[in-house]
């Protein structure tokens, strides 16, 4: 679990080496991350439950992308690291 969440503070995709598919992760804010994924009762009432003991929280999502996602999103990921560049 350490080299997962290592991995992706650094780059949101990450390579399962067991079933060597690519998974995409997206972290953020219980509100912000609400608009971002399909709407969940479970995350609401979790989320909820645990703000009312004052904690604070961090939703991570994941999703499993197919061969022509992760070749999309590594083209656009170079065309952004490129612009940075300049």
């Amino acid at each position: 679990m350490t080299d997962i969440f290592f991995l992706f503070f650094n780059d949101p995709l990450f390579k399962d080496d067991v079933t060597n598919e690519h998974v995409f992760y997206l972290k953020g804010a219980d509100v912000v991350m609400a608009t971002k994924v399909v709407r969940n009762d479970w995350l609401e009432e979790e989320v909820g439950d645990l703000a009312r003991e004052g904690l604070r929280t961090l939703v991570v999502a994941k999703k499993n992308l197919t061969p022509e996602q992760y070749k999309e999103f590594e083209v656009i990921k170079l065309l952004l690291k490129m612009s940075l560049a300049l």
